[in-house]
């Protein structure tokens, strides 16, 4: 799943927030459905600390991105 939400790139915020809220859905609805889970909001709960997790994620690698612009460093 990160590696979806990283070919949006990082300039484009709304889209990534799109992404990583239509993520958080797919996400509750496999947990649920799979039944690894039968308490939803534990489901929720789980899979929202995923996408905290990815969002953590993409903006740490915006801001390492940026760094390197800025110094001109290419790795």
């Amino acid at each position: 799943m990160q590696t979806t939400i990283m070919k949006h790139g990082c300039k484009d915020n709304n889209k990534i927030k799109k992404k990583i809220n239509d993520d958080r859905i797919f996400l509750t609805s496999v947990l649920h459905n799979q039944g690894q889970n039968k308490n939803f909001s534990a489901c929720i709960a789980y899979a929202n600390d995923k996408i905290k997790n990815l969002a953590f994620v993409v903006q740490l690698q915006a801001f390492e991105k940026r760094k390197r612009q800025a110094t001109g460093c290419r790795f």
